[in-house]
């Protein structure tokens, strides 16, 4: 198998010689940002996971595309148009290296999410594409029922398409998105050809991206499920040779999961679990699923082998004592209250959600989602760019009910492997008192061990601290952490570490 960047170039260089039209999109305009903050920007004042991008040479860039665009249905397996040429006008938020120069090539892809309009990928990756000289861009797509019943029910609008109208009515007036959500997967597809390819409008035009790679969380994740799964990836290919998505990662969905593949347009229902459609199907491209113990037990049906084929490449990897999004952005300082552009909605008035978990006696999982999330996606980069195979992972060990199994300490069995589980100060476990449930959901956390217990399996504080540093190490060396993210991680443990032998927070 070869993802060769050299071999992807060479073909680009054969198909980009000149400028090339995307038919459906009529404009391209940017927004200049003047004296107003943009929605969800990457830097907002009083947001542990916000970033100034001026501070590592980025710059942030506000666009409205506009131009008509199809959902589809799928009928003997391929795709035919359901609603044809639907206008709309949406954002498109760029983040590059202003010096075009130091550009790698390589671009990301987030739709964005349709609560508020969240990009989990970006806030958790933000320092990892810096650091790769990587660039960024996100991509209005639209609502989910749900969303779309919460915004006409009340004062408040939560839709994607909504969101940033009732932030910034003058600045986002012109946007226009329909009833059918199903044109999202013509919209990123039509904004990514068009960033790849030499416009008039595009700031990429001193440096095409020679790689795009899809990212998501969620709702977002099962997005990109969506386009591989029903043929959206050869549709929208550049050409027969090229994709337009040279590898995905599809983060927290499950093909087991009610919406691990998303309805294809407004007018139908999602598929039923049976449906042969939510396979992962091959592709010419690496896909890396990244799961937590909650989708896995969720949905506890067989997943798609791993395998270096192409078409086919594929890793899984399964997370325990992990549910869904919660540790996603922890390690940065983010929850779910303090995302950028939950900061600027306050500021404007905006309900703040109450904290179901407040009363609860224990703290959240402290697992390193973030921090593995990235070491996921640094994989995948590797994986296209420079052909080098990923790990491989154990799935989660499950029971006969499809629950995950534990082991003495109470912790996950399988899966990726955790420092917190090998060498532990904790069990990571539910508790089913009504204090630590959100919104009936239980939630995963984290049950300190008794000092007299630390001290009886590790001899002393500074033992421990060589063991959980010792199995970092090797987590670097087998490319489950970046290096960065161990440092970091040695530097928490150390103060956590020397609370727990203390006998703090028993």
């Amino acid at each position: 198998m070869t993802y060769s960047r050299i071999a992807w170039f060479c073909a680009f260089l054969l198909l980009a010689g000149g400028k090339e039209a995307v038919a459906d999109i009529e404009q391209v305009k940017k927004i200049p940002a003047g004296k107003r903050e943009i929605y969800n920007a990457a830097e907002v004042k009083g947001s542990p996971v916000s970033v100034n991008l001026a501070e590592y040479g980025y710059v942030e860039e506000e666009y409205f595309v506009s131009g008509t665009a199809s959902s589809f249905d799928y009928k003997d397996g391929s795709l035919v148009v359901h609603n044809k040429d639907l206008p709309y006008v949406t954002r498109v938020v760029v983040r590059r290296p202003e010096d075009m120069a130091t550009f790698s090539g390589v671009l990301h892809v987030e739709p964005e999410h349709p609560s508020k309009g969240n990009t989990s990928h970006w806030v958790a990756m933000q320092h990892f594409i810096i650091d790769s000289g990587d660039a960024y861009v996100s991509v209005g797509s639209g609502n989910d029922p749900r969303q779309r019943e919460l915004t006409a029910q009340g004062e408040f609008p939560t839709a994607q398409s909504d969101i940033a109208k009732w932030y910034d009515p003058e600045r986002y007036k012109a946007l226009q998105w329909p009833e059918d959500d199903g044109i999202r997967y013509q919209v990123i597809s039509d904004a990514v050809h068009y960033f790849r390819t030499a416009h008039d409008a595009n700031p990429f035009n001193d440096a095409l991206p020679e790689v795009a790679i899809a990212g998501g969380w969620s709702f977002t994740g099962s997005f990109w499920r969506t386009y591989v799964n029903y043929g959206f990836h050869e549709k929208f290919a550049i050409s027969a040779d090229k994709p337009l998505f040279d590898g995905y990662l599809v983060g927290i969905s499950s093909r087991w999961n009610g919406l691990g593949v998303l309805p294809l347009n407004s007018d139908v229902e999602k598929d039923g679990m049976d449906n042969p459609v939510r396979d992962l199907r091959p592709v010419n491209v690496p896909v890396i699923e990244f799961l937590t113990e909650f989708e896995v037990a969720a949905g506890d049906g067989p997943q798609v082998a791993d395998s270096n084929n192409n078409p086919g490449a594929h890793r899984l990897y399964e997370m325990g004592a992990v549910i869904h999004g919660d540790q996603l952005l922890m390690d940065q300082g983010g929850d779910r209250f303090n995302r950028s552009q939950l900061i600027q909605l306050y500021r404007k008035g905006y309900p703040k959600e109450a904290d179901a978990l407040a009363e609860c006696q224990y703290p959240l999982s402290d697992i390193p989602q973030g921090p593995y999330a990235r070491s996921a996606l640094s994989n995948l980069r590797e994986w296209i760019v420079n052909d080098q195979l990923p790990p491989h992972a154990q799935e989660l060990v499950l029971n006969e009910n499809g629950k995950v199994l534990r082991d003495h300490h109470q912790n996950p069995l399988g899966g990726m492997p955790v420092a917190e589980f090998a060498v532990p100060l904790a069990s990571y476990t539910t508790d089913a008192e009504p204090q630590c449930q959100r919104n009936g959901r239980p939630a995963m956390l984290r049950k300190n061990f008794s000092s007299q217990q630390l001290l009886a399996m590790y001899g002393n504080k500074d033992k421990y601290l060589k063991a959980y540093g010792d199995y970092l190490d090797a987590m670097v060396r087998e490319r489950w952490v970046l290096e960065s993210d161990a440092k970091m991680l040695k530097n928490k443990m150390a103060d956590l570490a020397a609370d727990a032998f203390a006998g703090k927070g028993e």
